[in-house]
């Protein structure tokens, strides 16, 4: 049954909802009805034999008290003014019948025995076929005898024939009304709703077919089910070669397998991953793609499809790389003077909201020159490749430490707490380029310079103004001996 309905259309659930709740509804109603109608109509037959038996009874004393039948059975003719009246039996209170009438137009049917108990208890009884009723003659406040009436219910059947031919009439009309009702509700409500869906298949549609993005949907198992162009366009896959293979075609193995438990945990708890994974294109090669997963179940057959969509990475890491090359040094993989000079901006535009100091250390390695005379370029970039591998390690991640040019770095220490916190840091830096580098069999000793300048919220200053204060600084400590850490201002 449920797999019945779960087969129908949304028109279809519809018209079966409203249709079975009119019809429960009306039935209800004329149920009610019916029986209100057949008690007041056994009430009006009831009133009507009492009314007339009552008549009747006032008239038998004399006949019964002279015991004159034939006078009797002419009072009792009187109820033939009602043609649903079967018989009359007049008895005394011994039961012994004293007159009757007859009626030879319809048959009497005598009482069953929960009819006669009823009579017994009440004075009336409604049979199968007829009504039963006891009416005592009295004479002069004593019972002399009974009236025993048996009336046809031949009318109130037929009353009640004809009032279920009418509720069928109704139930007909109420249907046909019920039916043009819905049709119209549906054009009203249900033909718009469908026209959206439709619109909204047709959407679904063209973003599947016209995505930048490629677009896989797979079964339960893992099958790969449908395609979108933009796959076909990024892997070299055609939809021909690839539908009804698994994924795992297409995902790099080692990779995958690194992350599949993290991805199977992700997608029970939230039905959602996301992330940078490899892609195979169809020549070998790997295509960097950021992969977005979801799993989606349907309501009708509870089956879970797995939809994939992936961008292609290549660009923007293309992007990144250029990116990376036009703000780093080739030779030390450090921001370069380009990049230095962005950072240096944004931390002195910061300080209008946030009045931190910061430090700008300026570190020259000491006659390193000579480096590159004694043993040759080759050897030189080495030791700066070092060095500055060395300095990244010696501040902090949240720091910046740049290349210059040639042997001139720049750190930028933000912020500052104090000024002994930053004596502290130059000695460190001094202390790691001192380590001997050891090249091969060649032992290399650096030394270095540092200036200090202090940016200090609300100094009006530029870039490049605070580059000089702490290039100035640092000759400085080149003329004071070299190996040793110069302030150009105070710490405030």
């Amino acid at each position: 049954m449920i797999r019945w309905l779960n087969r129908l259309t949304l028109n279809q659930r519809l018209t079966i909802s409203v249709m079975s709740f009119i019809m429960i509804a009306f039935i209800t109603i004329k149920l009610i009805t019916h029986q209100v109608y057949l008690s007041i109509e056994q009430e009006h037959l009831l009133t009507r034999t009492q009314v007339l038996a009552n008549g009747v009874s006032r008239n038998l004393d004399a006949a019964m008290l002279f015991d004159d039948s034939i006078l009797a059975k002419e009072i009792l003719s009187a109820f033939k003014a009602d043609p649903l009246i079967a018989r009359v039996k007049l008895e005394f209170t011994d039961h012994q019948v004293f007159s009757q009438y007859i009626n030879k137009e319809i048959a009497f049917i005598p009482p069953e025995l929960k009819d006669t108990e009823q009579l017994a208890q009440q004075g009336y009884a409604f049979g199968a076929e007829m009504l039963y009723m006891k009416v005592p003659v009295e004479l002069k406040e004593q019972t002399i005898g009974y009236m025993y009436i048996a009336v046809s219910l031949t009318a109130l059947k037929q009353m009640q024939h004809n009032h279920f031919k009418l509720s069928l009439l109704l139930m007909l009309g109420l249907f046909i009304l019920s039916t043009l009702f819905i049709h119209q509700l549906l054009s009203w409500l249900i033909k718009p709703l469908s026209q959206y869906k439709e619109k909204q298949q047709k959407a679904a549609d063209n973003i599947f077919d016209y995505s930048q993005d490629a677009i896989l949907v797979m079964d339960d198992s893992g099958v790969i089910t449908m395609v979108n162009p933009a796959f076909s366009q990024i892997t070299g896959y055609s939809k021909e070669e690839i539908i009804g293979q698994h994924f795992h075609k297409l995902a790099d193995t080692d990779e995958y397998s690194q992350l599949e438990e993290s991805i199977q945990q992700t997608l029970k708890k939230n039905n959602h991953w996301q992330g940078e994974m490899q892609q195979k294109h169809k020549d070998g090669s790997s295509i960097p793609m950021l992969i977005r997963i979801n799993t989606i179940q349907d309501n009708s057959n509870k089956k879970v499809q797995t939809v994939i969509v992936a961008s292609d990475l290549r660009s923007i890491k293309k992007m990144q790389q250029l990116e990376h090359l036009a703000t780093h040094d080739t030779l030390t993989n450090l921001p370069n003077r380009s990049k230095l000079h962005i950072e240096l901006k944004h931390h002195l535009a910061e300080q209008k909201n946030n009045p931190n100091t910061f430090a700008v250390l300026f570190v020259d390695l000491d006659d390193f020159k000579s480096i590159n005379d004694k043993y040759g370029h080759e050897t030189g970039d080495k030791a700066l490749q070092i060095t500055a591998e060395r300095l990244k390690r010696t501040i902090r991640e949240n720091d910046l430490i740049a290349r210059l040019a040639g042997d001139e770095f720049i750190a930028i220490i933000n912020p500052v707490k104090s000024q002994a916190d930053t004596e502290h840091t130059c000695q460190r830096i001094l202390s790691r380029i001192m380590d001997p580098i050891n090249l091969g069999k060649e032992k290399i000793h650096l030394n270095a310079s540092i200036g200090c300048y202090y940016a200090m919220a609300g100094d009006s200053q530029n870039a490049d103004e605070v580059l000089q204060r702490a290039d100035e600084a640092m000759y400085e400590a080149k003329l004071s001996g070299k190996g040793q850490m110069r302030e150009f201002n105070q710490f405030r």
